[in-house]
């Protein structure tokens, strides 16, 4: 991790536009990732479910 670190205090030193687009380009990564857990978390939460009986029911006789 150090390394890491090291290499983008080095970018934002000497180019920081390149370190702007690189930060940008990495919170537009992450924003796209949490958007797709959460719709696998909402499609996880869906209940799907099929209609397997229904029925129907007519009075025979209406009553006064």
């Amino acid at each position: 991790m150090e390394g890491y670190w090291k290499m983008l205090d080095n970018m934002s030193d000497k180019d920081p536009k390149a370190y702007n687009q690189f930060i940008e380009k990495q919170m537009g990564d992450m924003n796209e990732h949490r958007e797709q857990e959460n719709m696998t978390d909402q499609v996880k939460r869906t209940i799907n479910s099929d209609c397997y009986f229904s029925f129907s029911m007519r009075p025979i006789k209406v009553l006064d």
